[in-house]
């Protein structure tokens, strides 16, 4: 039996029976593959849009190694003669990624320009308002992978629900370095906010987090609270405007009680009512971190006041408070008044459209004017 000898045009001879044909293995910085190329394109320029199509990495985002090498590959030339594999590292520009992105999303080349100026040098990306929807988030999501410095990453108003919030928590889960993710008034609901929980239990540097206008009820701030017992770098949570009900102020209740990072938590119109009060206002006795909270517009109610009242009489650290749109009436006022005889680290009050009368403004003025800390009583519409 003979082999096949063909004797091309230069004089060679190629043994078509042993003929072997090299395939790339394009890989991450840490040695992982991201993708094998076979045949080898025949420019770079192919080279990097295949890379794109099958790793999903935008082709000006790439820079090329040969493995062992620190020289940038400049020519699909300098890979010829190899008649084995050849082994590539890719290096991501993350400049580049964040650029591609906005101009996949934007409308306009004008809002493009506009966009592309808001992206900082430290990886802050800003997509508030842009209607990108469950589908859109899923498209950013497959590029966050490849974002490791994002910084900040804002999302407000983009309506993209559950599906979109998972797939964006799923791609930030293995950042270490995010520290704001605004999610606000984008139609999440439970599913949502526990894959957001998610976030917060794991090796996370998250210190802004911002959920408020969405649908989420007790069972997605259940998982918020579970997140939050074992967190130790979040600050400032939002959860205002959502359906929580005295179970979700229940479980804001039991984080505060565990959790010793949060400075700030916002939970107006969130329908707590009165029986949520007391849940917050027994936190707030042992909390020792908390120093702005929003309870605005929850139904609080007299007896609600009277456990806030209380706590804050026993509480060290809180220097803000919003109790507005609370039904309070005199009765609250002399509540609240008593409670600041005692405080000495409240520095602002918000105590507006609460129905309180000439008696009650009197007494919380004079309580004022005896409080060396307290600067601020917002009384606007009693």
């Amino acid at each position: 039996m003979t082999t096949d000898v063909a004797e091309p045009a230069n004089g060679w001879t190629l043994d078509l029976g042993h003929l072997i044909v090299p395939r790339l293995i394009v890989r991450r910085l840490d040695g992982g593959v991201l993708t094998e190329v076979c045949p080898i394109p025949s420019s770079l320029a192919e080279l990097h849009d295949v890379i794109e199509a099958q790793a999903g990495i935008p082709a000006r985002a790439q820079t090329l190694l040969k493995e062992g090498a620190e020289e940038v590959l400049t020519s699909i030339e300098e890979l010829e003669g190899d008649s084995e594999d050849i082994d590539l590292v890719l290096v991501i520009d993350e400049d580049r990624v964040l650029r591609s992105l906005v101009n996949f999303i934007v409308d306009s080349e004008a809002e493009g320009e506009m966009a592309l100026e808001s992206i900082k040098v430290d990886a802050e990306l800003d997509m508030t308002g842009k209607n990108l929807s469950q589908f859109g988030a899923k498209d950013l999501a497959d590029s966050l992978t490849f974002l490791a410095g994002l910084r900040s990453l804002k999302l407000e108003r983009n309506y993209i629900g559950d599906q979109g919030v998972a797939a964006i928590a799923q791609a930030l889960s293995k950042n270490s370095k995010l520290n704001l993710l605004n999610l606000g008034h984008n139609d999440v609901g439970d599913q949502g906010a526990a894959a957001v929980a998610e976030i917060l239990t794991s090796d996370s540097k998250l210190t802004f987090l911002d959920l408020g206008d969405n649908r989420i009820s007790f069972k997605g701030a259940e998982a918020i609270s579970r997140g939050l017992a074992g967190n130790s770098s979040l600050l400032h949570l939002n959860l205002s405007y959502n359906r929580l009900g005295p179970e979700g102020a229940q479980a804001m209740a039991d984080a505060l009680a565990t959790n010793r990072s949060l400075t700030t938590l916002r939970l107006a119109y969130g329908s707590i009512g009165r029986e949520g009060a007391k849940h917050i206002a027994g936190a707030l006795m042992t909390n020792s971190t908390l120093t702005s909270l929003d309870l605005g517009m929850n139904g609080v109610g007299r007896i609600g006041t009277k456990a806030i009242a209380k706590a804050l009489a026993m509480n060290h650290t809180l220097s803000t408070l919003y109790l507005n749109l609370n039904n309070l009436g005199d009765e609250g006022a002399q509540l609240i008044s008593t409670a600041l005889a005692i405080n000495r680290t409240l520095v602002y009050l918000h105590l507006g459209c609460n129905d309180i009368g000439p008696y009650g403004r009197q007494v919380i003025s004079a309580t004022v004017a005896s409080n060396l800390t307290l600067t601020e009583v917002c009384l606007e519409g009693n």
